[in-house]
């Protein structure tokens, strides 16, 4: 059994991991919600109520294919699903 330091070291350790591994997600959504310039002047910083903007999400739906895009990958999962569950069945 392990000491209670031991245990709060390993968990320290796997905690700060954690948050190096979600630090660069969790960035690209902040900044996502902030306006190009505001990204290259101050991209470590949250948005604010001056820097907020949602143009990339406007120009994403409102000039890309989004809905073709997602059914494309909704077909290619469902059919792949199918065919290994249907020739691994039978391989076993």
């Amino acid at each position: 059994m392990r000491k209670p330091a031991s245990a709060f070291a390993v968990h320290a350790v796997l905690g700060l991991y954690t948050l190096l591994a979600l630090f660069p997600i969790v960035l690209v959504i902040l900044n996502s919600f902030k306006a190009k310039r505001a990204i290259f002047l101050s991209p470590l910083t949250p948005p604010t109520p001056a820097t907020f903007d949602l143009v990339g999400y406007n120009r994403v739906f409102s000039d890309s294919l989004i809905g073709t895009y997602y059914m494309n990958s909704i077909i290619v999962t469902v059919g792949t699903s199918f065919f290994e569950l249907r020739f691994g069945a039978m391989a076993a």
